[in-house]
């Protein structure tokens, strides 16, 4: 039998372990960090459309609806080393499971993964495909009925996906600069190299996707050290104490030297009005 001490040891212990099973297992969504056009959220909570705000964090189950020629990134991690961006006429829902993140039912979706290794790897579905990678840039489009996914660093791999909605266990590679069409029902098709002309438009949409990620850290990192400079006197603050404290010195100095100068007229005056020692001789 345990004691009644012992009981309250247990029961904080499994407090603490279950607090800390709820914790682990917290499930963080993308933050929003840039959006322009006809951009609409749909939170898993609720039926209604709602408009982005920069900042704001996706929950699994929320739906993102781009029209046309709008688009939404999203940055993956406070690190801004893992983006995505949904472009134009787009339907996504935010999934957010140990491998599988979103789930494109139609449009065009840009990723950059980075450290995915240590997480299981990143993935998106749809209606035709599994696309997934643990450290690449890629590009998806589907229709719903037909899946491409286009190679832009490092390899993708591609799976099909079967009539009963399972998927094939084949994955097949998607190298830089090719293509692969996979069909609603089939597996992956041949890898088609890309024109020269095609594949620096990716490039280059990559290029502006990683721009608009760094730019968010910077600002997140920039307005961390303010604050902390704020809230500990900052640079400035530190400038203008040596300011005050070299100011202070010379005020001393100065004062110190006119009282010098005061005690030597002074004694001067002393000196004129009182006979001269060789007189006292």
């Amino acid at each position: 039998m345990f004691s009644a001490r012992g009981k309250v040891i247990a029961f904080l212990l499994f407090l603490f372990l279950s607090c800390g099973a709820c914790i682990s297992f917290a499930v963080t969504g993308p933050a929003i960090i840039a959006f322009g056009g006809d951009v609409k959220l749909i939170r898993s909570q609720g039926t209604k459309e709602s408009l982005p705000e920069k900042g704001m964090t996706l929950d699994p189950g929320d739906r993102v609806i781009t029209g046309a020629g709008a688009f939404i990134q999203m940055n993956m991690d406070k690190k801004a080393d893992s983006t995505a961006r949904v472009d134009e006429n787009s339907d996504l829902v935010i999934v957010m499971d140990k491998k599988n993140k979103f789930d494109l039912i139609s449009g065009e979706l840009y990723l950059s993964v980075t450290g995915a290794s240590k997480r299981g790897g990143f993935v998106i579905k749809t209606p035709c495909a599994v696309a997934g990678a643990r450290g690449t840039a890629w590009r998806t489009y589907t229709d719903g009925k037909r899946t491409e996914v286009s190679g832009i660093r490092d390899n993708v791999f591609v799976q099909g996906i079967n009539s009963d909605g399972s998927v094939m266990e084949d994955k097949t590679w998607v190298s830089p600069g090719f293509e692969r069409r996979t069909e609603r029902g089939g597996g992956p098709g041949a890898a088609l190299k890309m024109s020269s002309e095609r594949f620096d438009r990716m490039k280059e949409k990559l290029k502006d996707v990683l721009e608009t990620a760094k730019k968010d850290g910077t600002e997140k990192e920039r307005r961390k050290t303010g604050s902390m400079g704020a809230s500990n006197g900052g640079p400035n603050a530190i400038g203008e104490s040596f300011d005050k404290r070299e100011t202070m010195a010379d005020k001393k100095d100065s004062g110190l030297r006119d009282r010098k100068s005061d005690e030597k007229r002074s004694a001067d005056r002393r000196d004129r009005q009182s006979p001269g020692r060789n007189e006292h001789y």
